[in-house]
Parts: C-alpha cells; sequence; structure tokens
C-alpha cells in the first residue's frame, strides 16, 4: 500500500492511493463490522528510508489501532542480493526484512521465517513468504498457488469436488455469500505483491458518475 503526503511536500516512493485507502478503511472500521485486517506484502515501499516507515505507521493508526493488523513480508521489505531472500533484486533498499520485522512481529517460529498461520473464529489464515524458498522440501508449505498480481480469486463453497453454493448479487451487484446457510468452505487464493498485467492511464474517469478515480478504483476526494 504505502503511503503519501497529505500537502505538496516529496517523499520516496509516493503511493497516492494509500491515503484514499485508510480513510475508506477507517470509517469499515469504526462501523465495528471489522475484526482484522491482512496487508499482504509490500507495506510501507519505505525501502531503505527508515523515516518512512514512521509515516507509513501514522497513517494506518486509525486501524491498527482499533483492529489487529496482519501482515506478509513483500518483496519491498525483503528482497535484497546476498541477503538470502529467493529474488536477488533490490527492491528493499537493503532492508532485508529487519524494519519490516520490527515493527510488525507476526507469531512466526523464528526471525528470518515469516510465515504462519492463524485462525480468527470459523477462518484458518495460512501466510506463507514468496521471497524465502517455497519449493518442494522447504520449510512453508507441501503446494503453493499464488500470482503477483494485485487482486485475488475465490472459489464457490467447495466440498468433495462439487459445488454446495454459489453466490448471489446484492443490491450493488457484489457476490454475496448467505453464511446464514453455511454448507461448505469457499476457498480464496490471493496475489498482491504488485505486478501490473495491462497498462492503465493514471487518471480515470468513470462514465456513470463522473467522479476521477485512480487506477486502483479508488474515489479521490
Amino acid at each position: 500500500m504505502g503511503k503519501a503526503p497529505r500537502d505538496s511536500a516529496l517523499e520516496h516512493y509516493i503511493q497516492p492511493g494509500s491515503l484514499s485507502v485508510v480513510a475508506a478503511m477507517a470509517e469499515e472500521v469504526a462501523t465495528g463490522k471489522v475484526d482484522s485486517i491482512f496487508h499482504i506484502g509490500d507495506i510501507s515501499y519505505a525501502t531503505g528510508f527508515l523515516v518512512e516507515w514512521d509515516y507509513f505507521l501514522h497513517l494506518i493508526t486509525p486501524l491498527a489501532s482499533r483492529v489487529s493488523y496482519m501482515t506478509a513480508i513483500g518483496n519491498h521489505e525483503r528482497d535484497y542480493a546476498d541477503s538470502g531472500s529467493v529474488y536477488l533484486t533490490p527492491d528493499s533498499g537493503g532492508e532485508c526484512g529487519v524494519p519490516y520485522e520490527c515493527y510488525f512481529p507476526m507469531p512466526t517460529s523464528l526471525k528470518d521465517k515469516p510465515w504462519y498461520s492463524i485462525e480468527q473464529g470459523p477462518v484458518h489464515f495460512t501466510v506463507i513468504s514468496t521471497e524465502h524458498k517455497w519449493t518442494p522440501g522447504s520449510e512453508q508449505v507441501d503446494l503453493v498457488l499464488f500470482g503477483h498480481v494485485h487482486n485475488y480469486e475465490r472459489t464457490c463453497a467447495v466440498y468433495r469436488g462439487k459445488c454446495k453454493a454459489r453466490p448471489t448479487k446484492d443490491e450493488n451487484g457484489v457476490d454475496t455469500f448467505d453464511n446464514s446457510n453455511y454448507s461448505a468452505p469457499v476457498q480464496a487464493v490471493f496475489g498482491m505483491a504488485g505486478f501490473t498485467l495491462d497498462e492503465f492511464s493514471p487518471i480515470l474517469v468513470n462514465s456513470n458518475t463522473r467522479e476521477v478515480e485512480d487506477s486502483f478504483r479508488i474515489i479521490m476526494k
């Protein structure tokens, strides 16, 4: 997600959409209907500029002070040549995961092994690190399904290879499962580390509302 200044100041690695995203999330958290937040990789984009971690932590205070803020390490937190990361890019700016693990101590087994699993209510979360070895025989997993795109995929409510329930459209046209009639778990695969497949213009205009949006479809105020 990253961070951005609220004035005309210039900062390294600005992510303008972060301001509107946090504002929208803060409104949702204030309703009391959010139990936790999972921020999967690409946390602050500080990449070696330590003060920018402070900027980011200040930005997410309205969220992290109200609900649990769970994270996973990404390329901009860990990757650097000769540091033990799978990829040899300089994406972390030399941080090598150190500030990330200090600011966001997750329930991991050891330092620089930032994978874990937890349960919240009926949901079991498995968080892996694609920046560490995840191939067969590694410490992490037996099977990996993931992507490097800012989106996710989910299945129907599936059990023994068959869909037991499918989502229906709510009044806003959003797919919604009827959780009061639980029939089977829904599987979701998230890939948020930050690579684009298509070129988008930096500014979009909604043809229906004429509202200006950024490339992540976040309405600009």
